[in-house]
């Protein structure tokens, strides 16, 4: 699986990108959400930048991982974790769980998948802010 540089954009918008794909499918308002916040600076990459972190991640995950997600959908809490390490800005992290959150209203529905994910990100992100 590629790598960003810590705190990248790219690094933040991956997350994001595993959350939106988190249910087994992207939406178009789920897509939207991403598209006006990359805009407005939260993630701070245009609309074509966004799609390719996108499109890389669906490539990454469908060549470096494990079967299980081509048949959950949902990324390994293993795997995850990495993504998770590449953005350590509290002030970023605030900003993707918060897009993340979005994304997974974004269809009025929280599936189990986005449920278990936002879970791990808050319980990843908040152990390593206590040690």
């Amino acid at each position: 699986m590629r790598s960003y540089p810590l705190n990248s954009p790219q690094a933040a918008a991956r997350i994001v990108a595993t959350m939106a794909l988190s249910d087994g499918k992207l939406c178009s308002r789920e897509l939207n959400l991403i598209d006006r916040f990359g805009k407005a600076g939260v993630l701070s990459l245009s609309r074509e930048q966004l799609h390719t972190v996108l499109r890389d991640h669906c490539q990454d995950m469908a060549l470096y991982t494990s079967y299980e997600w081509a048949e959950r959908g949902e990324c390994l809490p293993e795997s995850l974790h990495r993504l998770l390490a590449e953005v350590q800005d509290p002030l970023r992290r605030a900003h993707v769980l918060q897009l993340c959150g979005a994304i997974a209203d974004a269809d009025a529905h929280w599936s189990a998948a986005e449920r278990r994910m936002i879970d791990t990100v808050r319980r990843c992100w908040a152990q390593e802010a206590r040690t």
